[in-house]
């Protein structure tokens, strides 16, 4: 929807989740430092190895009111992820809020992820490729589609067990 259009082109970029090697938020802060001055940086989570924050500052955990709150005003999620993530729910909830998401080309994300649409797709554990997506976050503005329905999603896996019925010659 719109929600936060107004300010999501000069918010701060948004890092949602555990600060652990595996969701790589050492990988966004470097990223982010390579950026020239302006949009800042927003961590939030639980804060289980405070050397991956390289000395940048982290919020807490957010409520659901207070994450929704940060994926409006932010210009994008970015992901760092260096481990297969499934369907994270926070790219989830970032495309429902209509905010771009930058994440590593690894696991299920690129199904989740339309480049150019939802937002950026980057090689895994890529520093440079990751601070060039977020510099094209800085002058692309991209409204991500929502997250489909439990009934579109119904009707889509009705259909791959019609096509598996229908390829053994089943009724």
């Amino acid at each position: 929807g719109d929600a936060g259009e107004g300010t999501r082109t000069d918010g701060p970029f948004l890092f949602l989740g555990t600060v652990v090697a595996h969701k790589g938020p050492d990988l966004v802060v470097r990223a982010w430092r390579q950026l020239p001055a302006g949009p800042g940086l927003r961590v939030h989570g639980s804060v289980v190895d405070g050397a991956l924050l390289l000395g940048h500052p982290a919020g807490g955990l957010l409520d659901r009111a207070g994450t929704r709150a940060a994926l409006d005003g932010a210009r994008a999620l970015v992901v760092g992820s260096r481990w297969h993530e499934n369907a994270p729910l926070v790219v989830l909830e970032a495309r429902a809020r209509g905010c771009p998401v930058i994440a590593p080309r690894l696991g299920g994300l690129p199904e989740l992820i339309e480049p150019g649409v939802d937002g950026w797709l980057v090689p895994p554990d890529d520093v440079d490729a990751l601070a060039q997506a977020m510099a094209e976050a800085l002058h692309t503005r991209l409204v991500p589609r929502p997250p489909p329905t439990a009934d579109q999603m119904i009707d889509r896996t009705e259909a791959v067990y019609r096509q598996v019925l229908a390829g053994r010659g089943l009724p």
